[in-house]
């Protein structure tokens, strides 16, 4: 029988002896800028406002001299000269506004980019069942029912976002706070889930659309965590997102870049991914969505 270390330093003298430096000449590259805001009713509309690096250029900085203009319905809200990379505008937009921002700074294409608020869905029905499910690591996860009644029959989109809120003891000074998290999802039996659930943790939501319901009641089943965290009562948060288009492509686009990074090298390199962008000229999302927001508290 072959010695097995033996065998290992072979492949690895073999990998070794047949590697090959190639020069690759990058070509120069050419900044853009990049325009950051998700925005919602009720809310002033913020932009982030960066630009791209190059390959070898590390972490690029933020602009800090723009000029910016903003409508409604195409009709000029706001124009202002933005000495900051991160400004919010003076007004909150509406629901099913629509909504256009033009960015331009020296050195730069100037960029363009519109988007809507969709319509408010409502959650018609939320059920915290005795349905109980444990993982192979003994956590506990409890079944959630939810309803709501998809209103048109042309494409719509949603994302389903779940949170817990309880208290925590703090020692200096001593008290205790609200602290807000994401919570853990163990799976879901619905078919409606069966994609989004598996980039849950990467979007930070469920992300679907209503091809299943269109038109329809929607009835999802999650199962979520009971949380185990020493306090006597915590709250749940369930918030219904319905989604402009862009803000969905998005936001799927951005769970498949982000699980492709996170994967094991020695699976394999992944595949390229390019992040969805609505920015003419340039780079980022500029995108619009509403919620319906409901919590209950659970005593255990």
């Amino acid at each position: 029988m072959k010695n097995p270390v033996f065998v290992v330093s072979l492949i690895l003298a073999s990998t070794i002896s047949c590697t090959k430096v190639v020069d690759i000449e990058l070509p120069e590259h050419q900044s853009k800028l990049v325009i950051n805001s998700i925005f919602t009713s009720g809310e002033r509309i913020s932009i982030n406002i960066g630009q791209t690096a190059s390959i070898n250029g590390g972490i690029p900085p933020g602009i800090y001299d723009s000029n910016i203009n903003i409508y409604r319905e195409s009709n000029l809200v706001e124009s202002v000269h933005s000495g900051d990379s991160i400004y919010s505008f003076n007004f909150g937009p509406v629901e099913n506004g629509n909504y256009s921002i033009e960015v331009s700074s020296p050195g730069f294409e100037t960029v363009r980019a519109s988007d809507s608020i969709p319509g408010k869905t409502v959650l018609s029905n939320i059920e915290y069942t005795d349905k109980e499910w444990v993982n192979d690591w003994g956590l506990k996860f409890r079944l959630l029912k939810l309803a709501f009644i998809d209103q048109s029959e042309k494409q719509n989109y949603y994302e389903i976002k779940l949170k817990k809120r309880f208290l925590i003891k703090k020692y200096n000074p001593s008290g205790y706070y609200y602290h807000t998290e994401r919570l853990r999802i163990g799976g879901t039996p619905d078919p409606i889930m069966e994609v989004a659930w598996q980039y849950y943790n990467e979007t930070d939501g469920l992300v679907f659309n209503d091809a299943l319901f269109n038109n329809k009641q929607c009835n999802l089943e999650i199962f979520i965590e009971v949380p185990d965290n020493g306090a006597d009562q915590y709250e749940i948060i369930v918030e219904l997102r319905s989604l402009s288009e862009n803000y969905y492509k998005y936001k799927k686009q951005l769970g498949v870049y982000a699980k492709a990074s996170n994967e094991d090298i020695l699976e394999g390199s992944p595949e390229p991914v390019n992040l969805y962008s609505n920015i003419e000229n340039g780079y980022g999302i500029f995108a619009g969505y509403m919620s319906d927001v409901h919590s209950f508290t659970i005593t255990e």
